[in-house]
This record gives C-alpha cells, sequence and structure tokens, in this order.
C-alpha cells in the first residue's frame, strides 16, 4: 500500500486517512436508520460505491499513471461495482420482506 501512496503522491493526489467525510455521515445517519429500516443504510453504502466508481473513473481519466497502478485502479472499480451489485441484491430482498415494527 505504501508504494501506491507514493505514486499517487507524485501525481499530487492525497490517499484519505480514514472514512473521511462519507463515512462519518454514514455513521451517524445509517446508525439512526438502522433502527426502524433496513433499507436506508444499504442505499447510504451503495451511494458510497457509487461514489468511489466515480473517483476511480477520474483517476483514470487522469495520464500518466504506471501500468501497475492503473491495474490497482481498475481493480478497486471493479470492488466498488461488486460492492454495489452485493448491496442492491440485499436491498431488492429487504424490499420484498415486511419492515419490522418501530420501537
Amino acid at each position: 500500500m505504501a508504494q501506491l501512496e507514493l505514486e499517487l503522491k507524485r501525481h499530487g493526489i492525497v490517499a484519505p486517512d480514514g472514512p473521511g467525510a462519507w463515512g462519518n455521515m454514514f455513521n451517524a445517519i445509517g446508525s439512526l436508520t438502522a433502527l426502524v429500516n433496513d433499507e436506508v443504510p444499504l442505499q447510504l453504502l451503495q451511494l458510497g460505491e457509487e461514489g468511489g466508481i466515480a473517483v476511480h473513473e477520474r483517476a483514470l481519466a487522469a495520464e500518466g499513471f504506471s501500468p501497475d497502478l492503473v491495474r490497482r485502479i481498475h481493480e478497486g472499480m471493479d470492488r466498488c461495482k461488486r460492492n454495489g451489485e452485493r448491496l442492491q441484491g440485499l436491498r431488492d430482498v429487504i424490499t420484498t420482506r415486511p419492515t419490522r415494527p418501530m420501537l
């Protein structure tokens, strides 16, 4: 991972340290909504994956990266896409079941 961070730094990109603003927002909103609705936290996670895909796409649009870094960016984007598909699958299951009663 250090090698990836060094190459990103050479291109003026600083890798985030921790979940960042999106992760903090999810932790706050996701915890509250999970008490009454199972789908909302999954929607928030799915939005995060879509944001990750967009970041990877912007990185791929930049030029000058080594072939290894381009490969790793593609791998990261593929992981975001798979996670988004899994989250959508969970949402599909949840929406077919009755909601749980309010506490």
